[in-house]
């Protein structure tokens, strides 16, 4: 995996601020992210005039007039927004619930890290996504998919006598661990790198802030992962 050095624009996003709705609450933050959060919507005041950093687009859907997601001008996703719709009892005659809630993700480098590896996102690192950002929660998902490449080893091997279709999904499960594994591990040894070549020289063992055990930990052989879960 290597990591793409960052670029200006992107196909998916214009070089000018757009305007999109947001809910109102939390569209403040985009201050703090290079936007502008403006006025209320007078016939909707949960929502609220956003205009995008420069470089940022919404994605293509919306959901009550909200763009479901926001891509920076590197093309990451930065927000994901979910609405939740609930009736109470007096309005079941009605043609629209009447709670309308809105579920509202910023999504922070540790997401980031697991759409790169699990979903083949792109890598770009900044300032916003840094190497030791990213390292805790890569390291975390590697002991976890080494766990359940344990686990769904042991299920194969109880299973393929008495109940071969359960074993067969256990199998297949195992296989989607092992390349998601092999994923993280590529996605940590690039992470890795990028503090070695940019760290002071004498002081590339803790240029993540955290010390040597986390960027330079034994890499696990996806080959043979099961073999030193417990």
């Amino acid at each position: 995996m290597t990591a793409r050095a960052p670029q200006d624009t992107k196909n998916n996003t214009v070089s000018t601020p757009r305007r999109i709705t947001f809910p109102a609450a939390e569209a403040l933050r985009f201050d703090q992210l290079g936007g502008r959060a403006g006025e209320l919507l007078p016939e909707r005041p949960d929502l609220r005039w956003v205009d995008l950093p420069p470089g940022w687009a919404p994605g293509s859907r919306t959901e009550q007039t909200v763009p479901d997601q926001v891509f920076d001008q590197h093309g990451r996703m930065r927000t994901a927004v979910a609405w939740t719709y609930r009736c109470t009892p007096d309005a079941s005659t009605r043609s629209r619930p009447a709670v309308v809630t809105a579920d509202v993700d910023f999504c922070d480098p540790g997401e980031y890290a697991c759409r790169v590896a699990e979903h083949g996102a792109p890598l770009v690192l900044d300032t916003w996504a840094t190497p030791a950002s990213m390292l805790g929660v890569v390291g975390e998902r590697i002991d976890t998919f080494i766990r359940l490449i344990y686990v769904a080893d042991r299920a194969v091997a109880r299973w393929q006598q008495e109940q071969p279709d359960h074993a067969a999904h256990e199998r297949a499960n195992h296989e989607s661990y092992v390349q998601k594994l092999r994923a993280y591990v590529s996605l940590l040894q690039t992470l890795t790198s990028a503090i070695t070549s940019s760290a002071p020289e004498g002081d590339a063992t803790r240029a993540d802030g955290t010390g040597a055990a986390s960027a330079d930990r034994a890499l696990p052989d996806p080959h043979n992962a099961s073999g030193g879960a417990q």
